[in-house]
This record gives C-alpha cells, sequence and structure tokens, in this order.
C-alpha cells in the first residue's frame, strides 16, 4: 500500500493526488495514478474519517475473483439506494426476491423516436454555431429512454420539463454514495429534508404514472401483459456513455470515417435511418465496427465503479500469489489510447483484450440490469454526429475527465461543452 501515516492514513497521498490533477475530478482519478505505482493492480487505501479502509482492485484476474466472491454492497450504497427508491430494488435485494424480479425487468425497444428528436436538437445546435453543454442534452434523452421502456410513455423531457423526470433527476443528484469527498456536500444540514421532500414528489409521481398507464392497458381490447414500472435505469452512466463516444470519434476521424461507413452500408439513405431502424430493429445487430466502438470508450471512461463489503475469510490474490484479505483491511497495450480495432484483432495480437478486464456492467448473474438497453441506444445514436471539444483542464490527458456529480455516478467535466457541426 501506499506511504501510511499512523494518524492520518492516507489522506495524506491523497492530497498530494489532488494537488496534481483539477479540484473536480472524480476519486477514481486519485486511485488510478496510486495504480499506476502497484503493477500487480492491488493495494489498500485508508481514509478514515470518510469512508472504511479500502482495498482497490484493479486487476481483472482479482476483479473475476471479487465477483464470485458472494460480497455483499456497502451499507452507504444501499442506504443511497433506498433514499433513491424509498423502498424495495433491485439493486440490493437479497439473492431468491432478486431472481424472482429479475426476469420481469427486460428492456425492450421502443427508443427510435426519442433518438430522432435528440438528432433534431444536436441539427439545430450545428445551426446555431455556438458552444453548448452535450450532457444536458445527453442526460435528457436517457430519462426519455427509460419512460419509454419502463411505462411506454413519452415524457418530451428533451423539449420541456416533465415533473417526474425532472424529480428523478434532483433525486439521483442528491442522493449521496460515500465516495464523495466535498464536506459541504456530504454534510449538507439540508440534505435529509431534500430527499424526503423528493421521495414524496417521486411516489405521487410514480404512482400517477402506474395508474395511468394501468388504466391504459386496461381499456386496450389487446391488453399486453408483463409491463412494469422502472424508477431509475441508471439515466447518468448511459448519458456519460453516449458523450465519450462522440469524444473518442472526435480524436480519432477515421474511427468516424469507418463508422459512418458502416452505417451507410446497413441501413442507407441517411434522411430514411429513422423509419429502417422502426421497421427494422435487428439492423442494429449488424454493426460490429460500431459495437467495438462504444466497447473501447466504455473501456476508458468506465462510468462506474463497483463496491462490495469485505468478510473473514475472503481473500484476494493477485498474479504473484500475494493474498490481500478482503476485511481489516496495466493489463491494456496503450491503456490511454482510443482504438477500437483492438476489439477485432485475434489473441495472437498484442491488442487482444485480456480477459475479464473489461467491466463497465461488471459480470456475471447480477451485472448491470440496463446494460442491453444502453447499448442498443447507444447504437441507434451513433449513426450521424460528429463533435468537436476545445479547452485547457488537464486530468489523464484529456479535458474529458471524471467529475464527481453525485448518485453514485461520474460526468464529464463541465458537462462536455462543445459544438456540433452537420455532416456533409
Amino acid at each position: 500500500m501506499p506511504r501510511y501515516n499512523a494518524v492520518f492514513g492516507h489522506m495524506l497521498v491523497l492530497r498530494q493526488q489532488m494537488n496534481d490533477l483539477p479540484a473536480d475530478c472524480t476519486t477514481n482519478h486519485f486511485f488510478l495514478k496510486t495504480t499506476e505505482e502497484f503493477p500487480n493492480g492491488l493495494f489498500y487505501f485508508d481514509l478514515w474519517p470518510f469512508t472504511k479502509p479500502l482495498l482497490v482492485v484493479n486487476s481483472p484476474t482479482a476483479a473475476n475473483q471479487l465477483a464470485h466472491a458472494g460480497l455483499d454492497k456497502p451499507e452507504e450504497i444501499n442506504l443511497a439506494m433506498h433514499n433513491l427508491t424509498d423502498g424495495p430494488n433491485l439493486f440490493i435485494m437479497e439473492e431468491q426476491p432478486w431472481k424472482v424480479w429479475r426476469p420481469l425487468f427486460t428492456p425492450g425497444f421502443t427508443i427510435v423516436l426519442e433518438v430522432n428528436v435528440f438528432c433534431d436538437l444536436l441539427r439545430g445546435q450545428a445551426r446555431h454555431g455556438t458552444m453548448f453543454q452535450l450532457e444536458n442534452l445527453t442526460i435528457r434523452l436517457t430519462i426519455d429512454v427509460i419512460g419509454a421502456v419502463s411505462v411506454d410513455s413519452r415524457w418530451n423531457y428533451q423539449v420541456r420539463d416533465h415533473p417526474l423526470a425532472s424529480a428523478l433527476r434532483t433525486q439521483i443528484e442528491w442522493t449521496e454514495f460515500g465516495s464523495e469527498m466535498s464536506p459541504w456536500y456530504r454534510y449538507h444540514p439540508m440534505h435529509p429534508l431534500i430527499l424526503w421532500y423528493n421521495n414524496r414528489r417521486l411516489a405521487k409521481l410514480v404512482d400517477a404514472e402506474i395508474l395511468k398507464r394501468y388504466n391504459e392497458l386496461r381499456a386496450s381490447s389487446a391488453g399486453r401483459k408483463g409491463d412494469a414500472s422502472v424508477k431509475d435505469s441508471k439515466h447518468d452512466t448511459t448519458s456519460s456513455a453516449l458523450i465519450y463516444c462522440y469524444h473518442g470519434l472526435t480524436v480519432k476521424p477515421e474511427a468516424m470515417e469507418k463508422l459512418r461507413a458502416e452505417d451507410d452500408e446497413v441501413f442507407g439513405d441517411v434522411a430514411t435511418t429513422v423509419a429502417t431502424i422502426s421497421d427494422r430493429p435487428h439492423l442494429l445487430n449488424q454493426l460490429p465496427y460500431t459495437l467495438v466502438v462504444i466497447k473501447e470508450s466504455l473501456r476508458l471512461f468506465p462510468p462506474a465503479s463497483s463496491m462490495r463489503m469485505g468478510k473473514p475469510g475472503i481473500n484476494i490474490v493477485d498474479e504473484e500469489g500475494t493474498s490481500f484479505p478482503t476485511e481489516s483491511c496495466y493489463y491494456w497495450k496503450d491503456p490511454d489510447s482510443f482504438i477500437p480495432e483492438r476489439w477485432l484483432v485475434g489473441p495472437e495480437d498484442p491488442l487482444y483484450p485480456p480477459k475479464g478486464a473489461w467491466r463497465p456492467f461488471e459480470f456475471g448473474p447480477r451485472s448491470c440490469l440496463g446494460q442491453t438497453l444502453a447499448l442498443v441506444e447507444l447504437k441507434t445514436v451513433l449513426w450521424d454526429q460528429k463533435h468537436r471539444i476545445s479547452g485547457t483542464r488537464i486530468a489523464v490527458g484529456t479535458r474529458a475527465y471524471w467529475v464527481e456529480g453525485g448518485g453514485g455516478g461520474a460526468y464529464p467535466a463541465e458537462r462536455y461543452p462543445c459544438t456540433v457541426t452537420l455532416r456533409e
């Protein structure tokens, strides 16, 4: 582990790292710098009194062990999810009830209309030619997709405010997951009151939405079975993933050209793409290069890390055989380069992805519920965009570094300000 101070633990190490990075960086950037000193990918880090001592895992082999160790989520995560959902939820359910509810929440394909609105908004920005914050658009798109998939309802949050979407977004931004370092944010005197108020507001709005949907289904002669309501499908992670897809394509124009060529081959005339996807959604499965662009973006900028509570007797072993107790306690060629082709080469190529190293959605039966929806949404949006970014503040070689944003997720710095130009 890094040099330890008997009084301050590793807070002095953290302060030194913070001095070398922009002040709004997410804590994952601090741990990434420390990882450079530990090539085996495991080390202990003590941030008491902000959180319990951590075993930081940055190794695919060790991460696979962790995924199969059956460890529970930390109490901070459970409390945050309870504050966010105000009741039982898939994220923290015990194994048996989770197995019952998980199959009921498989997302369908109802997002083309929302993506079309998003593209129209980007075209409008391109006509204006002014700087804007891309994340404001991508978050609203993703929340509209959640509404379309979860309750089959069009919220139109991209073009106007919607009370349920606004309440959900506010609640997520005020939900604290234990990783935030700002004392003002962690101990804000209005924090409990805001969470309580938003929970009451969300409960009324969600109940009204479910009742509306129920009445619509009851009045329908066909009546579809199996509809269910989902309060949150992790809107921030999909929104951020979309931004970093754009960012990667911007810094590597040849990848943009390959993606466009694939889109032209599969969909044909861009003017009819929306209708084509609506009529033949299976065409999204014929976009191999689009998928590897998404994978490479998520490899470089995974939207969230995964936390588990350590247990006595559960140890994580690195490649050299060193055992790291979980209680009381570089795997990529050119890791910082955007190279979608690494996902197209064979095992003999140095770029070939190491087993278990790509985990933006985690592995195992309790991997991210919304991963299929996220990939479909990203494929749908990535067929006709081009962006450019400029700036000065840099972390990990890019201005588009992660910043803390509340709700346990990370966001692109400054909401990713950019301009848009139309494809010629």
